[in-house]
């Protein structure tokens, strides 16, 4: 994650009353943003089931699929279900 920006209300060292002061001000944030996203593909823990459709990719690979649109898409998920 990566800081926006600061909106500074107070500068450092600002008086806040007569006897007291902001060493460090008062700086409000306007939140984080994504910097960046990695894709891990390593290979999960396999188990047996009673699903016939239930498939597993071991090593490399994704299963082809093709969505309600018709669009290829690929994945790594073998829970298979028929419509």
């Amino acid at each position: 994650f990566e800081d926006l920006f600061y909106s500074i209300q107070r500068q450092p060292g600002a008086q806040v009353d007569q006897v007291n002061e902001l060493p460090s001000g008062i700086q409000l944030g306007s939140g984080v943003r994504v910097v960046g996203t990695q894709k891990v593909f390593t290979q999960g823990n396999t188990q047996n089931t009673t699903q016939e459709l239930d498939l597993a990719v071991m090593g490399q690979g994704f299963f082809q699929i093709e969505n309600s649109d018709g669009q290829i898409m690929y994945t790594r998920n073998g829970q298979f279900h028929r419509n």
